[in-house]
Parts: C-alpha cells; sequence; structure tokens
C-alpha cells in the first residue's frame, strides 16, 4: 500500500513539475508577469471555456497598461510576450517590421495536408508571402473597390429588404449582418518574433523581444484604452470626424487596430509589458500602445513573424500555409506583394457597384422579416459571403433570402475543427510538438468544394463575352502572369473568407446597435447621407469616402469591436524595450509577444471615456484615427508591413451597408437584446452572447 502511494506520490509530483517548471520563465528574464495559474497558465476563463479570449488578456493588460510596454504572459505552459502600449504595437508590426514579419500561426500546416489554406498570405513567411501580397495588393487597390462598389451597395439593398421583411419585429442582429458580409466578402494580433529586437518596457528600462516567441497585440483592449480615447465603451462615431482627424490621429500612436480585454488598471501605469503564461508556455504581454506599436512597426525586424505560422506545413495544409499570416521571412515577402495588388484603391474602386448592389438587396431580406425583430449578426455576416462570391466567383450565394447557402456554411468550416482545438490545447502543454507534427487545418470536403466553385466559376468566366471588374479578373490575370494553379486560386479566395464574414457583420452589427441605442448618432449620420445624396446625381465610391461621419461611425466600431481582439508575434530577434519609467526590458528570440488590441483600445491613457461609443473622438479637426495611430492606441487591422492586406476592402464593405441601412430605416435594439454585451467564448471576433437583435422600421 505504501509502495502504491509513493508511486502515485512520484507520478502526481512528476505531472505537477511538467505543468509548472516553465513558470519562472518571466521571472528569470526579468519581465513583469502575471502569477500563472498550473494547466491554464493566464488564460483561465479561455482555458475553461468560460470567459472569451480577450477577456483574460484585457485583465492583464489593465493591470501593466500604466507600468510597461509589455509584459510576458503564459499561454497554458507556452510564454508569450503581451503588448500594453500602443506604440509598441504600431512598433511590431511597422517600424519593427523585419523583427515580427511572420504570423504566429504560418507552420500550422503544409501545402500537402492543406493547399488552401497554406496559400493564404496570412500562413505564408518571408519570400512566399511577399510574393503573394504582391499578388493580392492590386486586387484591393481603390480604383478596384471603388469598381466593386456597386456590388456592395446592391448587397445592401438586399439587407434592407430583409429588415423590412422583419415587419417592425425585432431581429438578430449578429445573423442578419453576418448574411450581408457574405455576400461581400476577420480579436486580437498574433506575431512571432523573427529577429531578437528591444524595445522600451517602460521610460526606465528596456526589454528584449527574443527570437521564436510570440507576440499578441490585444486589439480590443487598445481601442477601449482611455489613454488613447475618451469614453473608449461609447460608441461615438464623431470621434473619427475629419476636422479631429478622422482615424489617423489615433493611427499615427497604435491605437488604432481593431482587436482584446485585459489587465488591471494598479499595473497598467507600471509597466510597458509583463510576462504571462499560456497554461505552461510564457509569453510577452505588451500592455502599453507605445510598446504594441514597436512590436508591430518600429522593431518590426524583431517581431516579423506571426506566432501561429508553424502550425502547419505546405505538404498537409497546402491552402492554409499559402497565407501570407502563417508565411515568414522571404516567402512572406513574396506572398505579400502578390496579393497586394489586389487590394489597390483603385480595383476596390472598380469593385465599389457589387457592394452597393449586395448592400442595397439587404432591404428585400429586412422586408421579409416583416416586422419581427432580426437577428442582425446572421444577416450582415451573409452579407459579407455575398460580396465575396460576387467578386471572387462572379455568383450570387443567394444567402440572404431564406436559404442556408452552402457556400456560407462551408465558409465557416474553413477554421472550426475538433481536432483543431485539441492540437491547440497540446501545443500549449507541449510548445515543441508543433515542431514535430504538423496537422491539417482546413477541412478536405471543405477544400474540394471551394476548388470545385473555383473550377466553375473559371470556365464560366472563360465562356462569358462581358467584362467584369471583379476579384476573379485579377486572379485570372495573375494566373496568365504567374501560371498559378486552381488550387492556388482557392487559395487567393480563402483569403477573403478567413479575413473576414464574420468580422464585417460583426463590426455592422454593433455600429447598427449603438446607433439604436443613441438616436442622437444615427439621426446626425442619416442627415449626412440624406445631404449627401442631395448633392450628388449617383453615390460613387469616392462621393462615400467623402462623407466625415461615416468615416467616423465606422472607425468607432472598428475601435471597440476591432476584428481581432489581440494579435500574437513572435520575437524572431532579440531586442530591449522600455519596460517602465526606469528600466529596459529584454524580448527574447523565439518568445510569443501578445498585443492586446481590445484593451489598447479601450485603455482611458488613450481614450477619454474609452467604453463609450462616441464617433466625435475621431473627428477630422481632431485629428482623425491618425492621432491615436501614431502612438500605437488604434490598430483594428493591425499595424506595419503585415497589416491586414483586405483592410480597404472590409472598409468599403462597411460603408455600403451603413450608408443602405440607415438611409432606408429607423433603427431599434429589441428587448430580448442584453444591455450588457458579453463576448461569446466561443468565437475569436467580437460576437455577443445571446445575440444582438435589431428592429428596423422603413422610413417612408
Amino acid at each position: 500500500m505504501l509502495l502504491l502511494l509513493y508511486i502515485l506520490f512520484v507520478i502526481g509530483s512528476g505531472i505537477y513539475f511538467f505543468l509548472t517548471w516553465n513558470y519562472k520563465h518571466w521571472e528569470k528574464k526579468g519581465i513583469p508577469s502575471p502569477e500563472p495559474k498550473i494547466l491554464c497558465g493566464n488564460l483561465q476563463g479561455a482555458v475553461f471555456g468560460k470567459k472569451h479570449v480577450v477577456y483574460d488578456f484585457d485583465r492583464i493588460y489593465k493591470n501593466y497598461k500604466d507600468q510597461y510596454s509589455f509584459v510576458g504572459v503564459y499561454s497554458m505552459r507556452q510564454p508569450q510576450y503581451l503588448i500594453t502600449d500602443a506604440r509598441t504595437a504600431k512598433d511590431i508590426l511597422i517600424t519593427k517590421f523585419k523583427n515580427f514579419h511572420d504570423n504566429e500561426f504560418a507552420d500550422m500546416s503544409d501545402k500537402k495536408k492543406d493547399p488552401i489554406f497554406v496559400s493564404h498570405p496570412f500562413m505564408l513567411k518571408g519570400q512566399e508571402w511577399k510574393e503573394k501580397r504582391n499578388e493580392m495588393t492590386p486586387a484591393f487597390t481603390h480604383l478596384r473597390i471603388k469598381t466593386m462598389y456597386p456590388i456592395f451597395q446592391d448587397t445592401a439593398e438586399h439587407l434592407k429588404m430583409a429588415f423590412l421583411r422583419a415587419n417592425g419585429g425585432t431581429i438578430d442582429g449578429y445573423e442578419t449582418c453576418a448574411h450581408y458580409a457574405i455576400d461581400v466578402v476577420r480579436v486580437f494580433l498574433s506575431k512571432l518574433c523573427t529577429e531578437t529586437c528591444e524595445l522600451p518596457l517602460n521610460n526606465s528600462k528596456m526589454g528584449i523581444f527574443e527570437e521564436g516567441y510570440s507576440v499578441i497585440i490585444p486589439i480590443y483592449s487598445i481601442h477601449r484604452d482611455p489613454r488613447y480615447y475618451e469614453d473608449p465603451d461609447k460608441f461615438i462615431p464623431e470621434r473619427f470626424a475629419p476636422e479631429k482627424g478622422g482615424t489617423k490621429v489615433y493611427k499615427d500612436k497604435g491605437a488604432f487596430l481593431p482587436f482584446s480585454d485585459g489587465p488591471r488598471i494598479e499595473y497598467k501605469d507600471q509597466y510597458s509589458f509583463v510576462g504571462i503564461y499560456n497554461m505552461r508556455q510564457p509569453q510577452y504581454l505588451a500592455i502599453d500602445a507605445r510598446t504594441a506599436k514597436e512590436v508591430l512597426s518600429t522593431k518590426f525586424k524583431n517581431f516579423h513573424d506571426n506566432e501561429f505560422s508553424d502550425l502547419s506545413d505546405q505538404k498537409k495544409d497546402p491552402i492554409l500555409t499559402a497565407h501570407p499570416y502563417m508565411l515568414k521571412g522571404q516567402d512572406w515577402k513574396e506572398k505579400r506583394a502578390e496579393l497586394s495588388t489586389a487590394f489597390t484603391h483603385i480595383r476596390i474602386k472598380a469593385m465599389y457597384p457589387i457592394f452597393q448592389k449586395t448592400a442595397e438587396h439587404l432591404k428585400t431580406t429586412i422586408l421579409r422579416a416583416n416586422g419581427d425583430a432580426i437577428d442582425s449578426y446572421e444577416m450582415f455576416s451573409n452579407y459579407a459571403i455575398d460580396v465575396i462570391c460576387n467578386c471572387a466567383f462572379g455568383t450570387d450565394a443567394s444567402a440572404m433570402f431564406g436559404k442556408e447557402a452552402q457556400i456560407r456554411e462551408m465558409g465557416r468550416k474553413i477554421l472550426i475543427s475538433t481536432k483543431l482545438f485539441l492540437y491547440f490545447f497540446v501545443i500549449q502543454m507541449l510548445p515543441r510538438l508543433r515542431r514535430i507534427y504538423k496537422i491539417s487545418i482546413v477541412n478536405k470536403v471543405v477544400e474540394k468544394f471551394f476548388l470545385k466553385i473555383m473550377k466553375d466559376a473559371i470556365d464560366l468566366r472563360q465562356r462569358s463575352k462581358d467584362s467584369h471588374n471583379d476579384y476573379l479578373t485579377y486572379l485570372l490575370e495573375l494566373r496568365r502572369k504567374k501560371n498559378l494553379s486552381d488550387l492556388d486560386m482557392v487559395a487567393h479566395v480563402i483569403l477573403m473568407f478567413f479575413d473576414g464574414f464574420d468580422a464585417v457583420g460583426s463590426v455592422i452589427t454593433h455600429a447598427l446597435y449603438h446607433m439604436g441605442r443613441d438616436k442622437e448618432i444615427q439621426d446626425k449620420l442619416w442627415n449626412e447621407i440624406k445631404k449627401t445624396i442631395e448633392e450628388h446625381d449617383k453615390i460613387t465610391f469616392d462621393v462615400v469616402q467623402e462623407m466625415p461621419f461615416l468615416e467616423q461611425v465606422v472607425s468607432e466600431a472598428l475601435r471597440l469591436y476591432p476584428p481581432g481582439s489581440f494579435k500574437s508575434k513572435i520575437c524572431t530577434e532579440s531586442c530591449e524595450l522600455r519596460l517602465n519609467n526606469s528600466k529596459m526590458g529584454t524580448f527574447e528570440e523565439g518568445y510569443s509577444v501578445i498585443i492586446p488590441i481590445y484593451s489598447i483600445h479601450r485603455d482611458p491613457r488613450y481614450y477619454e471615456d474609452p467604453d463609450k461609443f462616441i464617433p466625435e473622438r475621431f473627428a477630422p479637426e481632431k485629428g482623425g484615427t491618425k492621432i491615436y495611430k501614431d502612438k500605437g492606441a488604434f490598430i483594428p487591422f493591425g499595424d506595419g508591413p503585415r497589416t491586414c492586406l483586405g483592410m480597404k476592402f472590409a472598409q468599403a464593405q462597411l460603408k455600403a451597408a451603413l450608408f443602405a441601412i440607415v438611409k432606408d430605416f429607423e433603427i431599434d435594439v429589441d428587448a430580448r437584446t442584453s444591455d450588457t454585451l458579453q463576448l461569446n467564448p466561443k468565437y475569436m471576433i467580437p460576437i455577443v452572447l445571446g445575440g444582438i437583435w435589431l428592429k428596423l422600421k422603413e422610413i417612408k
């Protein structure tokens, strides 16, 4: 009996030692870090499914943001950096891009197992990413988006019809807006430090970002940080007014990234970053916008990789590993260069009619609700899917007309997998396993489905004599120049699904929710729309771009509800950053760095009344978003060389939908929507528990 007890004691001690031995990592490195809990590290709420991960990051962010620019955290057992300063986030994304040029999950799969997803720029590294980025960028230029804008408008009109069908009843805001987003075409950023570098830990100390570590940028926290935004939790579109500087004033300080929820207030004034534990893994957590800016921008050479870029490989996952987010080094550069031309101003301008047409279809969907409350997230996600289908496949997904479109179902299955969840759990406990064993992230059924759709779309387009200004046209041009395979083209399309229909639906939903709660904002935007219609014979992409208050509303929605709550980078080259006013902290190569975008965006150091929706904070006369971007406090799409490729494409969709809905409907929030919005822990993007249900009454 004693022998059995002894054996059990030895086994138990061994397990305990294995689970906790890494928890002294940040203490040894001299990086501030909250005390980790066994098994879950610093992410207790997320690991046990009780809270959205954004709240774990935000708790830490608020604790340390006034003291450090970044801290160390643990994702289960894995150490990561968490950025707590918008300026540091901007450094990582832009200034120090060469140090953080890869995304964290770039090596999660390979081309053999997942040929479509590994072709997404998000999954690519180095030269592959650069080429893919260059390939895609022209598809999203101002001109191309402008030409696609009629599609956005048409889809937004369909959304209007969906509201009218509610017939005055309540609607689920998420569901409705999700449908919208599907018709057109991504809560934190996770970068990989690819080259060790130093960034300020606080005002007196530099901290080192070590190569190989992931860097989390908690966009949600940055966007709600009162240091950057007044009344950060209040929906105030006027904060982005042109006379206030628009979004530029926030982007310039790294405070407009759209993405997390974090740290305690008593610590945030002491450090720029701290060390945390994600289960057994030590990580840096940036709690200062300046630190976030440095990780994302200024010190990019030290954090050029994303944390999850090594989760797969090209053999197992050829699609996902082709995404620029999953690529490193030269691969990333090439893929990025390949894709960048797809999203230029000219290309987006050319696609804008598609956006408008799809947005106009929203009206039909709304009217069909016959006065009932509408699940807004579902509707606007479907809108985004229809836009994607129109631009990428030249076809209508019919997602908003009562059918559960198969293409939408497949789009949502891209990254939803029990196997993927288990793999994430295991590699947080055993980080080295990711180097040995890769998985296929994109479901093979999904891969085959999109391959067939792409082949059919290509065949139809080649037989058509009509001219088109859409994403498919760009891909066919690219195919002729670079001899792309069908798989390569599918990977490019997956980029659009991966980056966004749920995210677009979420942002539209929250913007309408706050306008439903604040009639003054709603009326102000309606008056601007009315004036714009009266002054112009035709509503074009360029006309919409000149609407300052619409821009402010979109920017404020992105601040409070960034598509990514945090960003996770890997320190690719050790460096020092300011830890606090008297000490520098070292970011060591190989460690991950968390930039809690959600927390930075809601930090009172950057925003007055950070939790209030106040669009006026981005007014042009106040510097717009620029003053916040300059200090790293506005990073809804990330920052630096690895900023989101589809940013302009997504913003054009958002504006087309909001224009179409506010023009024709009075917005009210249905009683079934909770007064206190809590994020659903099952989703990485900001989706509220219970949904957001809206009532839209047609303006006669």
